[in-house]
């Protein structure tokens, strides 16, 4: 099936059953498309620095995912969490839901409400 065809076929209920999918392999974005994509808070959860891209389901369950591995890594930051947390669940309240497990890991490793 050709590339258009395959992203017209996606309809809400395929991006919502897309969402509660788990991500099975990682993805960086490359720094050259970091820098075209324009900073908006639909496209990262962090526009100033253009972290945590939050642009599609996949994207988004990402962020969560690195969110919880730099807990690990560098210790608890409860502004950044909160922040991702609340650009998850405001721009994919299905993807907030159905990883709703690694959300209450994130929350208790960043020491958030």
């Amino acid at each position: 099936m050709h590339l258009g065809a395959q992203r017209r076929f996606l309809d809400d209920a395929a991006r919502a059953y897309a969402a509660c999918t788990p991500a099975h392999r990682t993805s960086k974005l490359p720094p050259q498309l970091r820098k075209r994509l324009p900073a908006s808070k639909k496209t990262f959860a962090i526009p100033e620095s253009k972290s945590y891209p939050i642009h599609d389901p996949y994207h988004a369950t990402l962020a969560l995912g690195a969110l919880l591995r730099v807990a690990g890594r560098h210790g608890p930051d409860p502004k950044i969490a909160s922040r991702v947390l609340a650009a998850v669940h405001k721009r994919w309240p299905g993807v907030y839901a159905c990883e709703r497990d690694l959300v209450s890991k994130i929350k208790s490793r960043h020491h958030v409400r």
